[in-house]
């Protein structure tokens, strides 16, 4: 008997040892239904067990369902999901197959500076005024250091990114016309409070993908913005965002006439649901990536093509819904004295500054959202808990100068891999792996620019996260296939 029939045959053996009479037992106990979980719960993990890589492509599959897949609500300090599930499945087949030396532990640059600065931002609530959100965000920032490490350890081949990039891009597409047909509903839309305009929803809207915004009341009556299966519609719009060079590569990918035009579609419904969002930031976000996306090629832009689309959009805009032009496409609502968020998040800027001076070392603690609030009370009406809506800014206020050059530094590692990696896979012949790191680093980018408009790594990003992780793979497969060549050609 060879090693792996082995030792499939002994995770066989332990799954039905222990699951069968759990099955049993819940059945007499409890309802059918929580028995076939539990029992498709055991062949989950056998599968994981034999061939750890299905986590991986579960996870990447249910990355999408973020709120919809969580079984807590939203404002719980300690959250319990889907994918966390899935998650601590797929490491517990990791650490079996490092045990018995059927895989090893590879902890590359990016992933060691983003720990240390993870380890240090855990030493930041020592001193933080704000535990509650501190809490939260360093069990997020903990579980994108494991994601990360769970897609370095996995991916072994280009096929294996190019399995999961389809599986997070067929969940998005599913949850994209469930937004787009809930935002035609008016029916399935609920009201958000102006004064917690937080978006966090409760177990019983967690199929609520869109809502009605009153935070610029001021100027605009309430106005539906889709949030789709995330807690916010900025978040919601930055996710679908990042599918969209995705969707660009897989149509590279893609031969058959029917297949290509069924990419495209699901990329328009990305496209579209960006725009429902009815957030300035997600707009302009949305033209920047698109511009990317054109630019380094992974759409081949013709002539013909840039007229059609622009004949279209001139047509469809007699048809553009009074509630997206009257907040995103009214290019007045783009000055201060038209939209009251903008003016606030200047003010937020400005007082963040202030909030650096005081505490510029070791910073505020990470995830704290009432330093700002409490400042900021008097002056104007604020939510009990607000960020300064900029990455850059509220990652320096969180950490300070001990903390921010190890996130800083891990931007630039993601960086030099994403451009290093796409050289070295075109030169060595390889161009489908090389437009995947393409669309990683389009990815990155759209983040990094999103990033001086809201503090968007902040933000539960796992597919942002997934690519980050595929980037780092392909480009170490790049360095040492470029190696070995020059080797072989110096012998």
């Amino acid at each position: 008997m060879t090693g792996r029939a082995s030792f499939g045959r002994l995770c066989a053996l332990a799954a039905a040892s222990a699951g069968g009479p759990a099955v049993v037992a819940i059945s007499a106990l409890a309802s059918p239904i929580a028995a076939a979980a539990l029992a498709g719960g055991a062949l989950l993990a056998t599968a994981i067990a034999l061939w750890p890589v299905a986590g991986l492509l579960l996870s990447a599959a249910v990355v999408p369902l973020e709120r919809i897949g969580r079984l807590t609500n939203d404002s719980s300090m300690y959250t319990f999901s889907l994918m966390r599930a899935i998650g601590l499945v797929t490491l517990a087949g990791i650490a079996l197959h490092v045990a018995i030396g059927r895989r090893r532990v590879h902890v590359p640059a990016p992933l060691l500076l983003y720990g240390v600065y993870v380890g240090l931002g855990l030493l930041t609530l020592s001193h933080t005024t704000d535990w509650t959100y501190g809490v939260r965000a360093a069990s997020a920032m903990f579980g994108n250091l494991l994601f990360l490490f769970v897609t370095i350890t996995l991916v072994r081949t280009s096929r294996h990114a190019t399995w999961a990039v389809m599986a997070w891009l067929l969940t998005t597409t599913a949850i994209g016309l469930f937004t787009a047909y809930q935002w035609h509903n008016p029916a399935s839309i609920v009201t958000e409070n102006r004064f917690n305009t937080t978006g966090e929803r409760t177990q019983d809207e967690r199929f609520a993908t869109v809502l009605y915004d009153t935070s610029e009341y001021e100027v605009l009556d309430r106005t539906p913005r889709a949030l789709g299966s995330t807690s916010h519609p900025a978040v919601y719009g930055i996710n679908v965002i990042l599918a969209l060079p995705f969707y660009a590569y897989v149509l590279r990918l893609t031969r058959g006439r029917w297949l290509r035009a069924c990419v495209a579609a699901a990329g328009l419904v990305a496209c579209y649901n960006a725009v429902l969002t009815n957030t300035r930031a997600v707009i302009v976000t949305l033209l920047v990536t698109l511009l990317l996306i054109a630019l380094t090629g992974l759409i081949r832009v013709r002539l013909p093509l840039v007229g059609l689309a622009l004949v279209a959009s001139l047509a469809l805009m007699p048809f553009v819904p009074s509630a997206l032009y009257d907040r995103v496409f009214d290019p007045q609502n783009y000055r201060l004295g038209r939209s009251e968020t903008m003016r606030a998040r200047l003010t937020y800027w400005t007082e963040g500054v202030n909030i650096l001076q005081d505490h510029w070392l070791l910073g505020i603690g990470i995830g704290n959202q009432t330093e700002l609030p409490r400042r900021l009370r008097d002056r104007m009406d604020m939510p009990d808990n607000s960020t300064v809506h900029n990455e850059y800014l509220q990652s320096l206020l969180e950490s300070g100068l001990m903390g921010y050059p190890w996130l800083v530094a891990f931007i630039a590692a993601l960086w030099i891999r994403c451009r290093r990696g796409r050289r070295l896979l075109a030169a060595l012949g390889r161009p489908d792996e090389a437009w995947l790191m393409q669309a990683c680093f389009v990815a990155l980018l759209s983040v990094l620019f999103f990033g001086t408009q809201v503090d968007v790594l902040h933000f539960p990003l796992k597919g942002w996260w997934l690519v980050m992780g595929l980037a780092i793979v392909l480009s170490d497969h790049a360095r040492r296939a470029w190696e070995a060549r020059a080797l072989e050609a110096t012998s």
